[in-house]
């Protein structure tokens, strides 16, 4: 009984589709029936779908012959044998649950894209697996919580989904360990690349100052905001002298009517110019970060003594400790200016896009360490092909057109053998016989690759013969000959090659060693004429023909000529 009302039910839905003007049984709706608007074009499948499920699915292709007059085609319909438009399937049975996942298939009416795995169906949770497998059967996911370990917010980018394409669809997090680097975040000093755009501190979040007496302390006037500091700024500031390096903040204050530790105050020793013996107090460095150390004065016989154990910031050096004494090691890396790159044990090192093992020599910074995808041969001349470096070889890519070894020639070590046909007429075919074998990567001028031409010479037909050309080409009379007058005043040819007037019964054009016989002789206009009389003169030679009465035919160089008179000629009459 379910299957009966099933049926009803669809033969009530296809019965509704034919009565809407289906007349032509095509799938359009025929314009004329009940209405004088036009048929719309479809721009679209939306445009052309019927709602219909057992039809199949309605596309919009105008120039498919089977298209109807909207433009719109079926897919084969879903279903070889019976088919339920009730309940979108095939067959008389359930939708089949093969998996046992608690979901049908989804090629018949289901929503299982994977009815063969139980582990794949709307219910399920995308996970981040190897094969990129769409767990949900939504290509819009990607992965659950196990695809966002540092919970920013952005799925890593070893998860992805297989896409209806066949395409990936990947998470952006280029570093999924870390919460502050993703797509979006600032890109500060540290070597990394925190946006995940392949370029590493775009944001500079460094502070420096003009040191102009290079005592390692500048002026708060003149700052730089950068990840590096360039030759001439220091990274700690507060100097009160920039002309005299003796004189910063970390220089101890003597009695010599200056500020030499940059306090405010002249001469504002811990106990004044005069101190009491055996007395000491810390001086030099104002910390103990990284190299930085306080130092200590005694005081003999009321006098400060210099100061011992104190060791002050420095320009920072590739030294495996922090020797600015700004709480990072080895952190004065990129945009060293190379006159300082001995001084810092800097090593240049150049951005390698193609991983060829030689970088762009344009693109590169002063490090410590290495960094991935720089390397330290900047001698690439084309950064986006692996093809090409110093390391690689002309002869391993023949005639690319590309200077492959970076030497400044294209294909000079070329050693693939090509042999080349002396081609004097320049249709692009050469002499079999006349032929030169080199290794360069193009033939000498006049001679080509292709051989098998039978004629090549200057001659005007020349280069109108070889292999592939078209027989017998446009002019009536001549079949691609140039037209003449024979002595007999008939008309005639000059033949291709002996430049004879002639009309030749057959040529090899095309150099297949057969000669293509002439076609039939195409009919001319003019027509013969009638005389009084039962002749009719020829239109050619003059010649009469007293057997031929007007308005009956004759024949000329195989064609034939009704006669006719002309009304104006006296001596000739109209046939009757």
């Amino acid at each position: 009984m379910r299957t009966q009302i099933r049926v009803m039910a669809w033969m009530t839905v296809v019965s509704v589709v034919m009565a809407c003007g289906d007349d032509d049984g095509d799938g359009a709706r025929d314009a004329s029936a009940g209405t004088d608007a036009p048929l719309v074009a479809c721009t679209s499948d939306e445009a052309c779908d019927d709602g219909l499920y057992c039809t199949g699915a309605a596309r919009c292709r105008p120039s498919d012959e089977a298209a109807d007059a909207r433009g719109c085609v079926h897919d084969p319909a879903p279903c070889p044998g019976p088919c339920d438009e009730l309940e979108r399937r095939c067959g008389d049975e359930e939708c089949p649950d093969a998996d046992g996942d608690g979901y049908r298939d989804a090629r018949c009416g289901g929503d299982d894209c994977d009815d063969s795995r139980a582990d794949v169906n709307p219910g399920a949770v995308e996970v981040c697996d190897p094969e990129h497998v769409d767990e949900d059967c939504d290509p819009s996911t990607i992965a659950g919580a196990e695809g966002d370990v540092d919970m920013d917010g952005f799925v890593s980018t070893r998860c992805c989904n297989t896409q209806a394409t066949g395409a990936l669809r990947c998470g952006l997090d280029c570093d999924d360990a870390r919460a502050d680097v993703h797509p979006g975040a600032l890109d500060i000093c540290n070597g990394r690349d925190d946006d995940c755009d392949g370029v590493i501190d775009e944001d500079p979040n460094r502070t420096f100052y003009e040191d102009v007496d290079g005592d390692s302390y500048g002026v708060e006037s003149n700052v730089l905001v950068a990840c590096s500091a360039p030759p001439g700024y220091a990274v700690m500031p507060g100097d009160c002298n920039d002309m005299d390096r003796h004189i910063h903040p970390a220089a101890t204050e003597i009695c010599d009517g200056v500020d030499n530790n940059c306090s405010g105050t002249i001469d504002d020793a811990p106990s004044g110019c005069a101190c009491l013996d055996a007395s000491s107090i810390a001086c030099g460095s104002t910390s103990n970060v990284g190299a930085c150390r306080i130092g200590s004065q005694s005081c003999v016989s009321g006098v400060w003594q210099p100061c011992v154990g104190a060791q002050g910031p420095e320009p920072e050096r590739c030294s495996g400790q922090d020797d600015d004494c700004d709480g990072l090691v080895d952190d004065e890396d990129p945009d060293v200016a190379a006159g300082d790159a001995t001084r810092t044990g800097a090593r240049r090192y150049y951005r390698d896009a193609d991983g060829d093992g030689h970088g762009d020599p344009t693109m590169s910074q002063l490090r410590c360490a290495p960094l991935a995808g720089w390397v330290l041969l900047g001698d690439d001349c084309d950064d986006s092909n692996p093809a090409v470096s110093p390391s690689n070889s002309e002869s391993s890519f023949p005639c690319d057109g590309i200077d492959n070894d970076c030497d400044g020639r294209i294909d000079e070590a070329s050693s693939t053998t090509r042999s080349c046909y002396r081609d004097a007429d320049g249709d692009g075919y050469g002499v079999t016989a006349d032929v030169v074998v080199t290794t360069a990567c193009a033939c000498p001028a006049g001679r080509v690759t292709n051989p098998g031409d039978c004629v090549d010479n200057t001659s005007t037909w020349s280069a109108s013969i070889h292999p592939g050309a078209t027989t017998y080409r446009s002019h009536a009379h001549c079949n691609g000959g140039m037209p003449c007058t024979r002595t007999n005043g008939r008309d005639g040819c000059v033949h291709p090659l002996t430049g004879s007037c002639s009309n030749p019964a057959s040529f090899d054009w095309d150099c297949d060693g057969q000669a293509t016989p002439q076609p039939p002789l195409v009919c001319p206009a003019t027509l013969c004429r009638g005389r009084r009389g039962p002749t009719t003169t020829h239109p050619a030679t003059s010649a009469t023909d007293p057997n031929t009465a007007c308005g009956t035919q004759v024949g000329f160089s195989g064609c034939t000529f009704s006669c006719v008179a002309e009304p104006t000629d006296p001596d000739r009459l109209p046939c009757r």
